[in-house]
């Protein structure tokens, strides 16, 4: 009896623990995916830019940019995310991992006179994560599973005006909504023994979510943008149940335990600040600084006294041609958790992540396209099994987006006009590189000839 009991103790703080085990899919993280089709090419560096319909989530004043009346859809194709605890247990790795298809933006802008308005829907995160671990060597035996997902919903509308030939402001309202879903199940087996868990979690919360922002252009060559993201909560829930089934002596076989509680959950207020630069031809450089103000964070037993936290990206685009561009960025998602201090219960993993993306744009008169590559990768530590275990986390992802623009009908007789002109211009500059390449021929044959001759005579 006092195996079993010291069995079945053992079992539920291994139980509480996986429980506690956060997936990435966390509120720890501020940057985990970027939205929009230009933006995500240029790592989300879009602050003082932000001419395309992610402009309402990343600066709405921006919006005054979009020449024509259009749609946009931007999304992730396929995103693979995995992160591994090392040494968990038994000299054996905690591995989660989870593929994903995120539909990061969708919306839509007009004009009147010379401000403009939209709608757009933006899913700034959605991860679906699945962890499995056996370990059959050590004893007591422990076989466990977890699922968790986390998606995000921000959908309003967006007004942005001209105040003069260099300032413009813009707000968006967003009705917010989240969604986290978790599915643990462990059993542990020792001696004919076993212990069966299952606890799952549904947490959700609504809210409205302001985004304001300012766009500064005294020059061609530079723009500032400045733009302030906060939220407010107006509902939150979140139930959890445990199921425990045992055949253990002296203990109930089946034990069901459900809970609801109010999900009650601070947003951070999020500034951002960018710069973009057309440092030469055809080139735009932008950069970004993002500051997130320190929250309380509290769910499922977790209270964590988040850090302020700056995070940062850098993108580049430079025109190859009137259609065709190429896109690259680089940005940091530094997490908001404090370093870990096991003297609180169920302190948060500790990760930095750093990021990439590449891409290419096709500009023509009626649709944008662009496809390209974003990934991450990062290491920190995480609380388990009462020490603190080094972490590794990578994500890498295909990303799609493109648009189509209205126009009316002298609109697109003048787009037609200027696309045959500059066919007619690229066609004209091929025939004079045919026609320089054929005189180089023509010189070095020349001078060829010309030095045989010279070797030839007497």
């Amino acid at each position: 009896m006092r195996k079993t009991i010291s069995a079945t103790g053992l079992l539920l703080v291994l139980c509480v623990a996986l429980f506690d085990f956060p997936a990435f899919a966390d509120a720890y993280h501020y940057n985990d995916n970027l939205v929009g089709e230009r933006a995500m090419g240029m790592g989300g560096a879009f602050t003082a830019l932000s001419n395309e319909i992610s402009g309402a989530y990343y600066n709405p004043a921006g919006l005054i940019g979009i020449d024509d009346d259009y749609i946009s859809l931007s999304l992730s194709i396929y995103q693979f995310r995995s992160q591994t605890v090392k040494d968990y247990r038994g000299g054996k790795s905690l591995t989660s991992n989870s593929i994903n298809i995120i539909p990061s933006s969708l919306g839509t802008v007009y004009s009147f006179g010379d401000h403009r308005w939209g709608f757009s829907i933006m899913v700034p995160e959605y991860n679906d994560v699945t962890m499995d671990f056996h370990d059959t060597e050590s004893v007591p035996a422990l076989h466990a599973n977890r699922n968790t997902k986390a998606i995000e919903y921000m959908a309003g509308p967006s007004l942005s005006f001209f105040i003069n030939s260099k300032f413009s402001v813009g707000a968006t309202l967003y009705g917010y909504y989240r969604n986290d879903k978790d599915y643990i199940s462990v059993l542990r087996e020792s001696e004919n023994v076993f212990k069966h868990d299952i606890t799952s979690s549904d947490k959700k919360m609504i809210g409205i979510m302001p985004v304001f922002g300012v766009l500064y252009k005294p020059w061609d060559v530079f723009s500032l943008g400045i733009s302030l993201r906060a939220g407010l909560q107006i509902y939150g829930s979140a139930t959890f149940s445990t199921t425990h089934t045992t055949n253990a002596l002296g203990l109930k076989p089946v034990v069901f335990e459900e809970q609801n509680k109010v999900n009650a959950q601070e947003f951070p207020i999020v500034a951002r600040t960018g710069f973009a630069f057309k440092i030469w031809k055809g080139n735009t450089t932008t950069f970004d600084i993002i500051f997130a103000d320190p929250i309380i964070y509290r769910s499922a037993g977790t209270v964590a006294e988040l850090e302020p936290t700056f995070n940062f990206a850098v993108g580049i685009e430079q025109l190859i041609s009137s259609l065709w561009s190429l896109r690259a960025g680089f940005y940091t998602d530094f997490t908001s958790a404090p370093g870990i201090d096991i003297s609180r219960p169920n302190p948060p993993p500790h990760i930095d992540l750093l990021g990439g993306t590449l891409g290419v744009g096709i500009d023509g008169a009626f649709t944008t396209t662009t496809v390209g590559l974003n990934g991450a990768y990062g290491t920190g530590h995480s609380f388990q099994n009462a020490k603190i275990l080094g972490v590794e986390e990578y994500y890498i992802g295909v990303f799609f987006g493109g648009s189509f623009r209205y126009h009316t009908e002298d609109e697109i007789d003048a787009l037609k006009r200027w696309f045959d002109i500059d066919l007619e211009e690229e066609e004209r500059e091929r025939e004079r590189e045919r026609e320089r390449r054929k005189e180089r021929r023509n010189y070095k044959y020349k001078k060829e000839r010309s030095s045989e001759k010279e070797t030839d005579s007497p």
